[in-house]
């Protein structure tokens, strides 16, 4: 009878990380009538609405479908199974259900519990982990998204493939069109919104900076040579811009936890 416990957690738990319809059908035959799905501060009762829960496509389940699970194992009269997110940014660095059995041995009740990263570490530098993921974003098909006011006061967003850390707390692109929006925007020292997304992993970084354009020679020479190749060439005579933002702030989610960075004032 144990081991239909445990085979009967193993299904639940399959259900809910995949919505599986089969694999819920299954466990169903393995709860209780009155069974209850106690999650996220709110009871699921009753075997159908449980069933319910568990095929439903929700923000949690891509979460649950990339965690890495232990198989169900025995904790005394109940039947433990956990989970860890070690590989993605939003998401819990914890994850564990509790099975209760009646006296038919049929699933009573299923208790879902996780914990998120702590608060973040503020730093004052860009740290290693960030540097990387910025340096490498057009390579990895994840260009950063610039955000900026136009001189007619209308939002605009633009991808950046040349975006890349160029100092402890700025960044640099080269603007192929010197008179455009962003080098405007740049030449007035104005204020941008930087966007990094890696929805593989999780990873989200908003950077508050403020933008402006570097004329001299031995600079623009430097950011220049730091973009990617692919962006040098459509620039071969240099005649675009050498924007370098200095950054304010940096907040948001990567798989070794919360992110802040803030300038020292």
């Amino acid at each position: 009878m144990a081991d239909e416990r445990l085979f009967a957690a193993d299904l639940f738990a399959r259900a809910l990380r995949c919505s599986e319809v089969s694999a819920a059908r299954t466990a169903a035959k393995y709860l209780s009538s009155a069974v209850v799905f106690r999650r996220r501060g709110r009871d699921v009762t009753g075997r159908e609405a449980v069933i319910a829960e568990l095929i439903m496509i929700g923000p949690f389940s891509p979460v649950l479908a990339r965690g890495i699970w232990s198989p169900a194992q025995r904790s005394g009269d109940q039947v433990r199974i956990a989970a860890e997110f070690g590989t993605l940014g939003a998401a819990p660095r914890d994850y564990t259900l509790e099975f209760e059995y009646d006296d038919r041995h049929l699933v009573s009740c299923v208790r879902e519990s996780f914990s998120f990263p702590t608060q973040p570490e503020r730093q004052s530098r860009i740290p290693p982990h960030i540097r990387s993921i910025l340096n490498s974003a057009l390579a990895d098909g994840r260009p950063v998204t610039v955000a900026y006011v136009t001189e007619h006061n209308r939002p605009s967003l633009s991808l950046r493939g040349s975006v890349q850390v160029l100092g402890d707390m700025e960044l640099c692109a080269w603007i192929r069109n010197p008179s455009g929006g962003l080098a405007r925007v740049a030449r007035a020292a104005g204020p941008v919104s930087l966007l990094y997304r890696d929805s593989t992993t999780r990873t989200t970084l908003v950077i508050e900076a403020t933008a402006h354009i570097e004329d001299d020679p031995a600079a623009r020479q430097r950011i220049y040579d730091l973009v990617p190749e692919v962006e040098q060439t459509h620039d071969p005579a240099m005649n675009g811009a050498a924007l370098v933002f200095r950054v304010e702030k940096i907040v948001g989610t990567h798989p070794f936890g919360p992110v802040l960075v803030e300038r020292e004032s």
